[in-house]
């Protein structure tokens, strides 16, 4: 999905290189070697943050001094973690380091970057209150699911058959669980089930700070 998108961009000229690797691999050194060798200039990564990291300090170490994109999954604080060798501040301070300037795209408040926003505060007090695990991007995503899930059941009450329930979920447009980002809500039709359809580009900066870049992109309308 990701090379069909970048080709539908740009065209499948010579403009792109793409390279696959092993899934079960996490060292793609040999893959990143064939990007930078072709001359890349961006290197978007569709990978894990364990896979995204190893991608960057191959990259780097093979003299790319160009720019990153890399997908939502690779939350800024796990990619700084996996770049860093561990989960120690000192760690974490070398990780971000090496991720200045990287562009990422998010849709969800962070567990880590946001900790002070009033809705991941209710969320770390929901976690602890009902003995939850610790709070975490995973229980964010989980707690959105859940309060979608709550929201389209309210509106298919008291009929909560099949094709009412179904009905509700596809009346979600404009629906915002209280921790998406700012912008970004849940999308849904009868001809459209693709619930997020917005993505906020955003840039990591050495210190660790995030910054957003303009406006969520809308790209389902």
């Amino acid at each position: 999905d990701y090379l069909a998108a970048l080709e539908q961009a740009f065209g499948a000229g010579d403009k792109l290189f793409s390279q696959p690797y092993p899934v079960d691999d996490e060292d793609v050194s040999q893959e990143i070697s064939a990007v930078v060798d072709a001359g890349a200039q961006v290197i978007v990564l569709a990978s894990d943050p364990t896979v995204s990291a190893n991608a960057i300090m191959s990259a780097r170490g093979g003299g790319f001094d160009g720019q990153f994109l890399l997908s939502y999954v690779n939350q800024p604080s796990n990619l700084a973690s996996e770049l860093g060798g561990g989960m120690e501040a000192e760690a974490i301070i070398a990780g971000f380091e090496q991720l200045d300037g990287v562009l990422t795209t998010a849709y969800l408040l962070s567990g880590v970057e946001d900790e002070d926003n009033a809705a991941v505060v209710e969320h770390v007090r929901i976690m602890e209150a009902y003995g939850g695990p610790p709070s975490s991007n995973l229980s964010i995503y989980g707690q959105s699911l859940a309060e979608t899930v709550v929201e389209t059941l309210e509106r298919a009450c008291p009929d909560l058959t099949r094709s009412e329930v179904v009905a509700a979920a596809e009346s979600l447009d404009g629906f915002h669980p209280s921790l998406l980002l700012p912008g970004i809500d849940v999308v849904l039709s009868e001809s459209d089930h693709a619930a997020i359809q917005a993505m906020q580009v955003q840039r990591i900066n050495a210190d660790g700070t995030i910054d957003s870049l303009g406006e969520p992109i809308d790209v389902g309308r």
